[in-house]
């Protein structure tokens, strides 16, 4: 598929005839304004994808490889390091956004023939899909977080240049199945992404203030920025894990695609960040989530042409959920076997 020319403003004023891109490059041109080792089985496929863990194993949803748009939907359990195939999503699309509620997986938006504004629930018990109510803002490029029972969809893109990146806030509530618009955030942002600690969202990063952090409160609706990330970029990942909030990887924000292999980590008590060891493939477009406090770096891009089927896990140093640190030496990169 095709889309139309990226926005002059964001170009080096050249001149020429306008002409098509291909859908996925031109996306991702758009914002032109000590560890053991360990040996795991990489996705079946390389591509970027959106990634998200129920019940100690990972969902990898939909996502593109520049050769295609997928509706695949794979399981990876690390305790056996496998990878099962399951029942497709029903509508092929990248560059959406999954999240987690009640043991199962929420996927919407996206971009595939234009812009998507579908919700699909996923129940991986059953290993079947049910359509919910859509968005009413079709987008891409957006973030979501679950909060007391309610998702919340942020940010995002619904042109082909990013201009504007979307302020729009919209709450899904599954039990009622309906949507309702809440405060737009400050700014708006697409391709950054977020995290929930102590029932407040942070929204990291992305186009086009690459460094801002801001707070959103769901219960009294309101945002409140923080400070800023040290590393400005794009199309990163975060991931929650005993209170702190890792933001791994993505790219900088100018017209030359430079990949970050970038871990830093973000405490929302002290408001403060710290630089962590860096991700062993420097990458964009990728998805992270955390099994037993490790975190899994899945996929993701390198330019416009290379989408990976790397899998790298990071050691938090907590079990889960808890406070207590692991028997061993925490933040540490155990690289997995890659294969672009």
């Amino acid at each position: 598929s095709n889309i139309a020319i990226l926005s002059s403003k964001m170009g080096k004023g050249t001149g020429g005839e306008p002409k098509q891109p291909d859908m996925q490059n031109a996306l991702l041109m758009a914002p032109q304004a000590e560890g053991e080792c360990a040996k795991k089985n990489d996705m079946p496929m390389g591509k970027y994808c959106s990634v998200c863990e129920v019940n100690g194993k990972i969902y990898a949803i939909g996502g593109s490889n520049w050769n295609g748009v997928f509706t695949t939907v794979e399981e990876y359990d690390p305790v056996k390091d496998v990878w099962i195939k399951k029942a497709d999503m029903p509508t092929a699309r990248f560059c959406l956004s999954v999240c987690v509620l009640n043991g199962k997986i929420y996927a919407m938006g996206g971009i595939n023939d234009g812009f998507r504004s579908e919700l699909e629930e996923y129940d991986p018990t059953k290993d079947i899909w049910t359509k919910k109510a859509n968005m009413p803002t079709a987008r891409y490029g957006l973030c979501t977080s679950v909060v007391n029972g309610k998702i919340y969809a942020i940010g995002g893109a619904n042109t082909p240049d990013w201009i504007p990146a979307l302020q729009t806030v919209e709450e899904y509530d599954p039990v009622e199945d309906v949507w309702t618009r809440k405060s737009d955030m400050p700014k708006g942002r697409a391709f950054a992404d977020s995290s929930v600690v102590a029932d407040k969202i942070y929204v990291i990063g992305g186009f086009i203030d690459a460094a801002l952090v801001e707070e959103y409160d769901p219960v009294v609706d309101k945002w409140i920025q923080k400070a800023s990330m040290l590393t400005g970029r794009i199309q990163l990942s975060t991931c929650a894990v005993d209170g702190k909030i890792y933001a791994i990887g993505g790219r900088e924000l100018n017209p030359t695609i430079v990949s970050l292999s970038n871990v830093e980590v973000y405490d929302p008590l002290t408001d403060k960040w710290t630089k962590k060891e860096d991700m062993p493939t420097a990458r964009f477009l990728l998805s992270t989530a955390s099994v037993n406090g490790n975190i899994y770096a899945i996929g993701g891009a390198q330019n416009g042409n290379s989408a990976l089927s790397v899998v790298e896990e990071y050691d938090t140093g907590h079990s889960g959920g808890s406070v207590n640190s692991k028997a061993k030496l925490p933040n540490t990169w155990g690289k997995l076997k890659q294969i672009k």
